[in-house]
C-alpha cells in the first residue's frame, strides 16, 4: 500500500511503533501517558507537543513517468494521529487540465488517513503536501511539523540574497527555496549599494510567521529613519514572491531573505 497510519482504534501496535513516533520529537525522559486509553493518550500527547505537518524534509510529492509519488516520510495530523510512507512511497495519478491539491485527511468513520487529490482545497483539519497545476507541474506546499516545546536543536535556516537595481523602481522577484516546508520569514540583512555602502537601519526583522497566500508589507528605512522602499512578500508553496517598490531610483539595494 505504501503507507501505514498510527494510532488508530482497534489496531495492534508494537513498542517499536511507539518509539518511532516519539523519537522524532523527544529526547530521553519520563512518559507523559498515564490514562486508561493509551492510543488516545499518544495521539493527544502528539497534538499537544507538535503542530500538524510533515516531519523533517519528508513526504515530498514528485512527478514520475507514470504519474506522481509521495516520497518516504512521516506526517502528523491535527488530532495527533500520524501516517508513515515507506521506502517505495505512494504512487497516484492526477487529472490533466485542472488545478488540483494533494493533501492528507483524517477519515475517522473508516479509522484511517486518506491521501486526497482534489480540486477542492484542504481545510484546517488536513495536512497539505502539494499543488498540481493544469499542465501537470508540481508545486511543493508542505509545512513542517513544529515542536511546541523548547528544542535543544537548531532549526534549518535557508538564506537567499537578492539585488534590486535603481533602474527598476518597481520589480517582482520570485525566490525558490526548494521546499515549501517553512513557517517563518525574516529579512536578515540589507544595505544600500552606493559609492559608500550603507546599512539599512530598519531592515533586520524578527521572524514573522507566514502561511500560503498570506501577504506581508515591510518598510525599509535609511539611517535617518525615512522609508526608502516598500516590500510586499507573499508565500506560494516553496516560492516567495517579493514586490519591491523604491522611493529613490538612484539607490541599488542588496537584501538577504531567510526562511525557517
Amino acid at each position: 500500500m505504501g503507507y501505514r497510519c498510527s494510532f488508530m482504534d482497534n489496531e495492534v501496535y508494537s513498542a517499536q511503533d511507539v518509539n518511532e513516533r516519539f523519537a522524532c520529537m523527544f529526547t530521553e525522559g519520563v512518559s507523559l501517558a498515564d490514562g486508561e486509553n493509551l492510543l488516545a493518550d499518544l495521539n493527544q500527547i502528539t497534538s499537544e507537543v507538535a503542530t500538524a505537518g510533515v516531519i523533517q524534509d519528508s513526504c515530498k510529492v514528485v512527478k514520475t513517468d507514470t504519474g506522481y509519488k509521495i516520497l518516504k516520510g512521516s506526517a502528523i495530523m491535527p488530532d495527533g494521529s500520524g501516517i508513515t510512507f515507506d521506502d517505495q512511497g505512494y504512487e497516484f495519478t492526477a487529472e490533466y487540465g485542472v488545478y488540483q491539491y494533494v493533501y492528507l485527511r483524517r477519515n475517522e468513520p473508516y479509522n484511517r488517513i486518506d491521501v486526497v487529490v482534489s480540486t477542492e482545497a484542504p481545510d484546517e483539519n488536513c495536512v497539505s503536501l502539494a499543488h498540481i497545476t493544469a499542465t501537470g507541474l508540481v508545486s511543493d506546499h508542505r509545512k513542517y511539523a513544529q515542536t511546541k516545546l523548547i528544542s535543544t536543536q537548531e532549526s534549518t535556516l535557508r538564506k537567499v540574497t537578492k539585488e534590486f537595481l535603481s533602474s527598476n523602481s518597481y520589480v517582482c522577484e520570485t525566490i525558490d527555496f526548494g521546499s515549501g516546508a517553512f513557517t517563518y520569514f525574516a529579512i536578515l540583512d540589507g544595505k544600500i549599494k552606493t559609492a559608500t555602502p550603507r546599512k539599512l537601519s530598519a531592515c533586520k526583522e524578527n521572524l514573522v510567521e507566514i502561511t500560503d497566500g498570506e501577504e506581508l508589507e515591510i518598510a525599509l528605512m535609511g539611517a535617518t529613519g525615512v522609508t526608502t522602499a516598500i516590500l510586499h512578500i507573499k508565500k506560494d508553496g516553496q516560492y516567495l514572491e517579493v514586490w519591491f517598490e523604491s522611493n529613490d531610483r538612484w539607490m541599488d539595494y542588496e537584501l538577504t531573505f531567510g526562511v525557517i
